[in-house]
């Protein structure tokens, strides 16, 4: 695919270095050219230009971009105005990084595609880490269901599978184990009902939040 990126501050920066090592196809603007000079060995394309300059990025925007986010810093006006212009040159798919409540409610209501707001899910995401540290990950899903990635709290250590029960007594589904064997870990996707849980597994799991929630 192709990735049209918009800022090359330090979330800018971290998505273009991500999506390069995927083998995915970047360009970044930014009209600061400190930023790009340190990318352009790295992405397919590291452009110094004013991304509020419609008839500019008329000029270097390829017309096969496939989607682009907008990652201006604290500026709401130029985040705003580049999302326009964006939607005026027919980019695909718009994913914008917001800053504050106000700035999400205008991005939504300008209708675009996926709003990202990392300060707030990194806190919510360390919250959970903070009340329960036995969470490693998690990743939330439509309509209040998540995959977590967690140790086993105690009423399910050393008792085998088949035993717990654990899809019809918590209404989650455990869609894999990681297994600790010395110093390094084994993945096992579909664990068999002999298995047994220890306090050093690694049980990815699915489920309703509340009922994640009440588990672990």
């Amino acid at each position: 695919m192709k990735h049209l990126i918009v800022g090359a501050g330090y979330f800018g920066y971290n998505l273009a270095l991500s999506l390069s090592r995927k083998g995915e196809e970047v360009i970044i603007i930014d009209k600061d050219m400190g930023k790009i000079s340190i990318l352009r060995d790295v992405v397919t394309k590291a452009i110094q230009v004013d991304a509020t300059d419609k008839e500019m990025l008329k000029k270097i925007i390829p017309a096969d971009v496939d989607q682009a986010v907008v990652s201006i810093g604290k500026s709401l006006e130029a985040s705003l105005v580049v999302c326009v212009i964006l939607k005026d040159l027919g980019i695909k798919r718009i994913v914008a990084k917001c800053h504050s409540p106000e700035h999400e409610k205008l991005l939504k209501m300008m209708g675009i595609d996926f709003i990202v707001d990392p300060e707030k899910q990194m806190a919510e995401h360390l919250a959970d880490r903070l009340v329960d540290p036995d969470v490693i990950d998690y990743i939330p899903l439509e309509s209040g269901f998540k995959i977590i990635k967690a140790h086993p709290p105690k009423e399910l250590q050393n008792q085998k599978l088949k035993d717990l029960d654990i899809r019809r007594r918590f209404s989650i589904n455990i869609i894999g184990i990681k297994k600790k064997t010395g110093n390094s870990y084994n993945f096992d996707m579909a664990p068999g009902g002999d298995t047994i849980l220890s306090h050093e597994d690694i049980i990815i799991a699915a489920g309703k939040e509340e009922d994640i929630t009440k588990l672990f």
